[in-house]
């Protein structure tokens, strides 16, 4: 009797044990970290594998090398961002030399090209402009989410808190040696670095109001509406 009574504790232990390091199993995803904090309305989902589903920026040479993972998300209030989530893509931050290359080569294309989003001591996120600028997502429907990623990062596109949104992403400057699209010129040999630029941007972000990715050479500007 003594005998079947130990043995039945020695289980009943071992099956608390065994609960507690599944437990512990679960609680050490790393990337929980960017759904742990968000505010209220916002659904985070982490992909850690079929990637070939999911989207990926693409560089001037393809498709981006799989990431460690990719966090979604959604706000079931905003009713386009169910059609319309925000994906940010998880590199190691060995990562980042790389991929700062590729983002840097990338910038004249007009596909969902790779965008810096954050980095810490660990991870380089990336997103792409045709992810943000969407018809979708404005200052105001992202500063929420985005306040509360900031402190995971120690570099990031957020603004401070008093601010709103994104942080002025771009300029647009015309050469001062005009280039045209030549189907017989080879622009990966083009080193972009010594391009002179003139001095004043024909655009900046905070000009722009709207970016239509259906019809991608329309830009909505503040005064006026203007095709490239």
């Amino acid at each position: 009797m003594k005998t079947t009574l130990f043995v039945l504790f020695f289980f009943i232990i071992l099956g608390f044990y065994s609960c507690e390091q599944d437990s512990e199993k679960v609680e050490s995803n790393p990337f929980d970290l960017f759904c742990n904090t968000l505010p209220n309305g916002w659904i985070c989902q982490v992909y850690q594998d079929t990637f070939d589903t999911l989207p990926i920026p693409e560089g001037k040479n393809g498709r981006l090398e799989n990431p460690i993972a990719i966090i979604k998300y959604t706000n079931d209030s905003l009713y386009c961002s169910k059609s319309k989530p925000l994906y940010l893509q998880v590199y190691d931050i060995s990562k980042k030399d790389t991929l700062e290359k590729i983002i840097a080569s990338s910038q004249i294309y007009s596909w969902c090209i790779p965008m810096f989003f954050g980095e810490n001591e660990n991870y380089y996120l990336i997103t792409s402009p045709c992810y943000l600028y969407n018809g979708c997502w404005t200052d105001d429907n992202l500063n929420p989410l985005f306040q509360s990623l900031k402190g995971l990062f120690t570099k990031s596109i957020i603004k401070d808190e008093n601010n709103s949104g994104l942080e002025n992403g771009f300029e647009i400057y015309l050469t001062e040696k005009p280039y045209t699209d030549n189907l017989e010129t080879d622009y990966s040999t083009v080193d972009f670095d010594t391009i002179s630029l003139l001095d004043e941007p024909i655009l900046r972000y905070d000009d722009l109001i709207s970016y239509d990715t259906l019809n991608i050479n329309t830009l909505i500007i503040k005064y006026e509406s203007k095709t490239f």
